[in-house]
């Protein structure tokens, strides 16, 4: 199962440390997100990922960039991350990630 999920992430691909911690920090973020979504079955987050996928459809994300390969509960860490990081409402939220996601996963 994890070498599942690990084949929908880019930038984490199974390495126990961050090798973006020193060279790039929106990278080391995008990677520390992906971690935590490939471990979090281990380590009984599930029922956090499905509050962040819940908040993630309410702000109408739920279409966004859905013919991608990055799973919906992935986008929807990203999204919750992202908001802590910029401070902003998840309404306020919504236009700023669209155009981080795009970035980064496109």
């Amino acid at each position: 199962m994890k070498n599942e999920l690990i084949q929908h992430c880019r930038y984490y691909k199974g390495e126990e440390n961050n090798p973006f911690v020193t060279k790039n920090a929106e990278l080391a973020f995008l990677w520390d997100c992906e971690y935590f979504w490939v471990h979090a079955g281990e380590t009984n987050h599930v029922d956090l990922l499905k509050t962040y996928l819940q908040a993630y459809i309410q702000v109408e994300l739920g279409l966004f960039e859905i013919e991608d390969s990055t799973p919906i509960t992935l986008k929807a860490l990203l999204f919750n991350r992202f908001c802590q990081l910029q401070g902003e409402t998840k309404n306020d939220a919504v236009e700023p990630f669209k155009i981080f996601y795009k970035r980064y996963y496109n």
